[in-house]
């Protein structure tokens, strides 16, 4: 009885991003880079909720269990990207900000038009 090892990638394989070098079981459905990377940042975590912010900070869409708290942390999620924003030059772009508080962590994606914030919890 053979064992497969995982075969580690070599070459300009490995200037591949660790999301295009993951490969999707036969069936499943391939995610973009951003989920794939939320996904590997977040394991061992569920997803408890998820918001969609405008691009003036206002809550489009608003699925999961918030607590009602979901104003709130909309709230503080715009100010964080605003913040985040004023940091960056302007041929930078940013991609993710993940904010750690009371045992949740609340991921911030997105861009221009619409922003996402996604409550994981432990």
């Amino acid at each position: 009885e053979s064992r497969l090892k995982p075969r580690r990638p070599r070459g300009r394989a490995l200037l591949r991003p660790l999301s295009a070098r993951l490969r999707a079981p036969l069936g499943a459905q391939r995610r973009s880079d951003s989920e794939a990377q939320v996904a590997v940042a977040t394991m061992g975590q569920e997803k408890a909720g998820e918001l969609t912010l405008s691009a003036t900070g206002a809550v489009q869409q608003c699925e999961g269990d918030w607590d009602g708290e979901q104003e709130q942390v909309a709230a503080a999620a715009w100010r964080v990207l605003r913040e985040a924003k004023h940091l960056l030059a302007p041929n930078e772009t940013l991609k993710r900000i993940t904010v750690s508080f009371q045992g949740k962590d609340y991921v911030l994606t997105g861009k221009d038009s619409q922003y996402y914030v996604v409550r994981w919890t432990q």
